[in-house]
C-alpha cells in the first residue's frame, strides 16, 4: 500500500512540474497574458501557480515524513544535501562548460577568458546570483539568463 501511495505522489509531482514547465513557456516568451488559466480566470492566476503549490505540498509532505521516520538532524540535513546538491553541481557545470560553449555567440577564446562565465559556477552556493554566461540567449525576450529558477 504504501508504494503505491508513493507512487500516487511521484506522479502528482512529475504533473505538477510539467504544468510548471509548460506555463513557464509562455512567461519565457513574454506571452504570460495568452496563458491558458490566466485567459480563463481574467488574470487571476496561472497555471504554475496552483502547480507549485502542488508541488511543494507534496514535497513538504514526504520531507515531513523522511524526518518522522529518523529524527535526527545530522542525518536528515545529510540526505537532503545528498539529494540536492550533486544535481545542482551538475547542471551549473553542464550550463557551463557544455551548453554555454555550444551556444554562446563570443569565440570559445573570449568564452573561457570572460570572468562572468567563472564567476557562474559561484552558482553552486546559491549566493551571489548570477543568472547569465557571456554570450548565451542574448536576443531573447530574458537576455542572458540561463537557468533562472536556480
Amino acid at each position: 500500500m504504501r508504494q503505491n501511495v508513493q507512487g500516487a505522489f511521484d506522479c502528482v509531482r512529475i504533473l505538477a512540474a510539467i504544468a510548471v514547465l509548460f506555463s513557464h513557456s509562455y512567461a519565457l516568451v513574454k506571452q504570460d497574458a495568452n496563458e491558458p488559466l490566466i485567459l480563463l480566470t481574467n488574470g487571476g492566476t496561472a497555471i504554475r501557480e496552483i502547480a507549485v503549490y502542488a508541488f511543494f505540498a507534496i514535497s513538504g509532505y514526504l520531507v515531513t515524513q523522511s524526518w518522522m521516520r529518523d529524527p535526527s538532524v545530522i542525518r536528515f540535513t545529510t540526505r537532503r544535501a545528498l539529494r540536492i546538491v550533486p544535481a545542482l553541481v551538475f547542471v551549473i557545470v553542464a550550463s557551463f562548460a557544455i551548453f554555454g560553449p555550444l551556444t554562446t555567440t563570443m569565440s570559445l577564446s573570449d568564452y573561457f577568458s570572460s570572468p562572468q562565465a567563472w564567476t557562474y559556477l559561484s552558482k553552486v552556493l546559491i549566493y551571489p546570483v548570477q543568472y547569465g554566461l557571456p554570450g548565451v540567449f542574448e536576443h531573447n525576450p530574458y537576455p542572458n539568463v540561463v537557468n533562472g529558477s536556480l
